[in-house]
């Protein structure tokens, strides 16, 4: 799961928009957000930080088929950050 920097989709998010074309992928981009409030640095890096982690945790339990690769050690799901001004990814 790459998020990444200058996310729109989590800076909408992070300020409540909710335009129609938007509404679901702020919905599910939420709880993250919530989340990140509540910790010391930059909201929009810490939502998209916890957006990453989110979405790596629900893959990792998503039944029948990923949960059971993971479990059995065949599929590694994996989360990181792409910076778009300098092309680096580091792992989260």
């Amino acid at each position: 799961v790459l998020g990444h920097s200058s996310c729109g989709a989590v800076k909408a998010a992070v300020e409540g928009l909710r335009e129609a074309h938007l509404a679901a992928i702020v919905k599910s981009i939420t709880p993250a957000v919530r989340k990140a409030r509540g910790e010391r640095g930059d909201l929009l890096f810490n939502a998209m930080r916890s957006n990453v982690r989110h979405a790596v945790a629900a893959l990792n339990q998503s039944k029948p088929v990923l949960a059971e690769k993971v479990a059995g050690r065949k599929l590694l799901i994996a989360g990181a950050y792409y910076e778009l001004d300098t092309g680096a990814i580091v792992a989260l």
